[in-house]
């Protein structure tokens, strides 16, 4: 397995780094930081493994020919050249089924999301200046999905973790809508859904699940405009790429930063092939008033923080 891992790295055309595990328990500490997008396994392992996996594709490794038969696991045979390994494992990966090729939101809500591959940022304060905009003319839900949204602003409390009931009344399947209406949050003009039990939560909720939250929100809670803050890259927060109409990158053009995003657009380009054409990158303005943190709705909207979110919506 390591001698396929090696040559699986050295293909800068491979759409995934690999890594090889020791065992079961090295599997478990690496996926507890990190997105498993294609799990490649023994039948052994696929057993204790399948339980828990969510989300991507996981695939037997197996020592003799066999072919899963419709409905049951696929399996790649494990004695063929690394070459051919490689490219079973990029079909079986497009392959796989997703409820995002057709999302089902409403044609008539605006979903503008704010993503940013590199911290400090103020990607969370310009999504929420964005969200304090639109409300001043349209029903409007502030999300955020950044689990470090610790900071009181605009109104904004963090009482109770919203985005980890909200799913959790998805999963229940029974009237989920009356329960995240009533969790919403409200700040003068402006609803919201912030906070997450743990940072973990967001590597367990599924695309789909996400997706099913926003569709609640457009037809059954009638909000005309959504805003999502998206934090850091996971599964879920990159299953929004294809339900947003334009998603805002802030930068500041550090070389860190720009190390970060190679990685985080090849995540894009796995869930929206379409990326470009909905990705703007914005430089935020200087504004000493962003680090000390904006306490009035009424300061995201005004001056030159103001005039910038105007400018780019």
């Amino acid at each position: 397995m390591r001698r396929l891992t090696g040559f699986l790295n050295c293909d800068s055309t491979f759409l995934f780094h690999a890594v090889a595990f020791t065992d079961f328990r090295s599997y478990q500490e690496f996926k507890r930081e990190h997105i498993v997008e294609f799990l490649l396994c023994g039948r052994s392992f696929y057993e204790q493994a399948t339980s828990s996996f969510h989300g991507g594709k996981i695939c037997i490794l197996s020592d003799r020919e066999e072919v899963a038969e419709q409905g049951k696991q696929e399996v790649i045979f494990k004695f063929q050249s690394a070459e051919d390994i490689k490219k079973e494992i990029l079909r079986l990966y497009e392959k796989k089924d997703s409820v995002l090729e057709e999302p089902s939101l409403s044609e008539d809500v605006k979903v503008l999301g704010f993503l940013s591959p590199a911290g400090g940022c103020f990607c969370s304060t310009l999504a929420l200046a964005s969200a304090v905009f639109f409300a001043e003319y349209y029903r409007t839900v502030f999300i955020s999905f950044d689990p470090f949204f610790t900071a009181e602003r605009a109104g904004i409390t963090l009482e109770q973790p919203k985005i980890t009931e909200a799913i959790y009344w998805i999963r229940q399947g029974v009237n989920p809508e009356k329960e995240i209406a009533a969790l919403v949050g409200h700040a003068e003009h402006l609803d919201y859904y912030v906070g997450c039990l743990h940072w973990a939560d967001l590597t367990e909720i599924e695309p789909q699940e996400i997706i099913e939250f926003l569709n609640i929100l457009s037809s059954q809670l009638k909000y005309q405009v959504i805003i999502i803050d998206g934090g850091t890259i996971c599964r879920a927060t990159a299953g929004l790429f294809s339900v947003c109409q334009m998603i805002y990158e802030p930068f500041f053009g550090t070389t860190a930063e720009e190390e970060k995003q190679k990685e985080w657009l090849r995540q894009c380009y796995m869930n929206d092939s379409e990326i470009d054409k909905k990705l703007h990158r914005i430089r935020p303005p200087y504004d000493e008033r962003l680090a000390d943190g904006l306490k009035g709705q009424k300061d995201l909207i005004e001056g030159v923080l103001g005039n910038f979110i105007k400018g780019i919506l």
